[in-house]
């Protein structure tokens, strides 16, 4: 499991989904209501965070995605505010992203879409 780099800023928030579907089955009954039998409390939340970042930021936010990669894909402390204020989160990073804002790879916008199962 990576860290996320202390170095890099605060991202901002793009866009926050709603949870996937609750993970419920519905049985038809021959009569009354249908059954529901929870399958999993485990669910995830998908969004978007963007950051601009300098060559350093870039490197280490680089270095971090190395290190997730040939880990568990999981990284820890990435700091993201959903409505209660900036909480570090537990994040899988599904895609990212890059694109040169000022030459020669001065400053670097980043857009990452990732998903998460911690809910604060």
């Amino acid at each position: 499991m990576s860290v996320w780099p202390a170095s890099l800023p605060a991202p901002q928030l793009s866009s926050y989904t709603a949870r996937d579907t609750l993970p419920i089955m519905k049985t038809a009954m021959e009569s009354g209501p249908p059954r529901r039998t929870r399958l999993s409390a485990h669910y995830m939340t998908r969004g978007q965070i963007t950051m601009h970042l300098n060559a350093s930021q870039m490197g280490d936010f680089e270095q971090m995605l190395t290190d997730s990669n040939n880990t568990a894909d999981w990284i820890t402390g990435c700091p993201i505010d959903t409505g209660g204020g900036l909480k570090d989160h537990r994040i899988r990073i599904t895609s990212v992203q890059r694109k040169v804002e000022l030459p020669p790879d001065k400053l670097w916008k980043v857009i990452i879409a990732y998903e998460t199962d911690e809910h604060l």
